[in-house]
């Protein structure tokens, strides 16, 4: 489990937003292994409208995590950029694991209600949150030095949140071309 998950579930209280934050949080948890089992169905079907199924099913999967992380921020130009550099569709790709999947679905959203409430350090989510990106950009077949030029979009900025959300906006925009059908 990953430092953000212990650092944001430890200090949960009872308090109705709390609740509903354990009850998206448990969603999430959900989600991410509705996808892994999806995923891991896709390789071992050789059914093609089964695969069919399980893209749609993903897709689906990918919109109700959108829903929990929105809303994101249009960045000029970075539909453009990541279409030219992922290679491949998440459920081809053998390079995106549990791990990485797991950090991109639960992080984001962990990383998303910081922004008005900040209870994580968001430093420490800007790094982990960078990390995660470089990881499912790689997975899904990206070069290293395409995943530098994204620096450009995140924008190195004092305002810490609109870092963060850019980051968490090219996480989500690389998520959904990489599951688009």
């Amino acid at each position: 489990m990953s430092t953000l998950i212990d650092d944001r579930t430890e200090n949960i209280g009872l308090s109705t937003e709390s609740q509903l934050e354990i009850n998206d949080l448990a969603l999430l948890e959900g989600l991410k292994d509705v996808y892994i089992i999806l995923l891991n169905y896709y390789a071992l079907t050789e059914k093609q409208e089964e695969r069919e199924y399980v893209k749609k099913s993903i897709w689906y999967l990918t919109n109700k995590w959108l829903e929990k992380i929105a809303p994101i921020n249009y960045i000029e130009g970075a539909v453009d950029k990541l279409s030219s550099m992922i290679k491949n569709k998440l459920w081809e790709s053998n390079g995106v694991t549990e791990k990485i999947l797991n950090n991109i679905l639960v992080n984001t959203y962990l990383c998303r209600g910081i922004i008005n409430d900040h209870s994580i350090d968001p430093e420490i989510c800007i790094n982990e949150l960078k990390n995660d990106l470089s990881l499912l950009l790689e997975g899904l077949g990206c070069r290293r030095n395409e995943i530098r030029e994204l620096e450009g979009f995140i924008k190195d900025t004092s305002d810490v949140k609109a870092k963060l959300l850019n980051i968490i906006t090219i996480i989500a925009l690389t998520l959904v071309l990489a599951t688009n059908i």
